[in-house]
């Protein structure tokens, strides 16, 4: 039984029958400023095209603004890309942030910016081989390096760690 999933003709579980496609985030104008005040808007938008991604299983955009440098970030998207490939999805997937720290400009290099955003993962489940896994709600502490690099930002790096944990076991670093 598949509950509100239909079951498909090859036998996986599709998304749920009242899924509708989210709407790709647009980049804020004030994330166009390269300068700090842009360095915070530009973190924002990044996760919220983070979760558009998950929930959608295109990278095409995320792809643009991550570094290669970024391995947290690289490897999202390589999760993405084999969590679709491979018939699954992702449903309800966001991050409500409940605070932005004031961004800190790098001592030494020009335009990097160091962001620190406190947000919360809502419930959402994950369908991938032919299982279904519930994720719990969580508050993670979401650190980004973000860089100006061509008159535009990027994420050089992505650190996220469990915002309730005193000890470091929910990191994710680049």
């Amino acid at each position: 039984m598949s509950g509100e999933y239909p079951i498909l003709p090859n036998g996986k579980l599709g998304r749920p029958v009242d899924w509708v496609e989210p709407h790709e985030p647009q980049l804020p104008s004030a994330a166009t400023n390269m300068d700090a005040f842009g360095a915070r808007y530009f973190a924002e938008y990044y996760l919220n095209l983070l979760a558009y991604s998950i929930n959608t299983g295109n990278t095409t955009t995320l792809k643009k603004v991550s570094s290669p440098e970024c391995k947290v970030c690289q490897s999202y998207i390589d999760l993405i890309g084999t969590i679709y490939e491979d018939g699954g999805w992702v449903d309800g997937k966001n991050y409500t942030i409940t605070r932005i720290d004031e961004p800190i400009p790098h001592p030494q290099t020009k335009g990097l910016y160091f962001v620190k955003i406190y947000a919360k993962n809502a419930p959402y489940v994950e369908y991938r081989e032919r299982e279904l896994y519930p994720a719990q709600e969580n508050q993670r502490i979401i650190e980004l390096e973000v860089l100006e690099q061509e008159n535009r930002f990027v994420i050089k790096s992505f650190y996220a760690k469990d915002g309730a944990a005193s000890d470091e076991s929910g990191e994710a670093q680049s």
